[in-house]
């Protein structure tokens, strides 16, 4: 049976994500979050080189960085006044 390559980072595409995963890998220790900082490092840089309109779709807290404030953006996605 062949099978293919796993990559974790191809999955963080959201802060919520990344967060889970790195506190996954903090549970396992030091040697485990240092390697899941790599992969997180990774999937940025994966998700920024990705055409803009498609990363806003797969994740508006990537597209508007990890510090944007999202809260007052409705669910549809235009802002609140």
């Amino acid at each position: 049976m062949k099978t293919l390559p796993f990559d974790a980072a191809e999955y963080l595409d959201t802060e919520e994500a990344i967060a889970a995963y790195l506190a996954d890998a903090g549970e396992d220790g030091a040697e485990a979050l240092s390697r899941a900082t790599e992969v997180v490092a990774r999937a940025r840089e994966l998700w920024s080189t990705r055409e803009p309109e498609t990363a806003r779709r797969a994740s508006p807290a990537l597209a508007f960085g990890p510090h944007s404030d999202l809260s007052r953006l409705t669910s549809a996605g235009s802002r609140e006044d």
